[in-house]
């Protein structure tokens, strides 16, 4: 029952992750060219009601996973402090990020 918990929090995690801000899915003449072929990359609805593109491998199998980790948020480009603000703020920010991403998770 817990493994099916965090299936469905990874899973949330990551469509999320992948909706980004957006509130309107990509028309075709949009795509970036970033992938070579968009055919596998079907509209779904996530759970803020907004609906995405998403690609799942047909590999995929739940079973295969148990844990998660999640790696120290890195900015890019790396933020600089200055004036406005300081080397400790940025620093706050980093960790609030990773704090809610976590908490997001789990």
């Amino acid at each position: 029952m817990k493994n099916d918990s965090f299936t469905k929090a990874l899973l949330s995690y990551a469509f999320l992750t992948l909706s980004g801000c957006s509130s309107k899915v990509a028309e075709k003449n949009q795509y970036s060219g970033f992938i070579s072929d968009y055919s596998d990359l079907r509209t779904v609805e996530i759970t803020s009601g907004h609906q995405v593109l998403r690609w799942v491998s047909p590999d995929y199998r739940l079973s295969n996973y148990k844990d998660i980790y999640i790696s120290p948020v890195i900015y890019f480009p790396s933020p600089v402090p200055d004036s406005r603000v300081s080397a400790a703020t940025l620093a706050q920010i980093r960790l609030y990020t990773e704090q809610r991403l976590k908490r997001a998770v789990s």
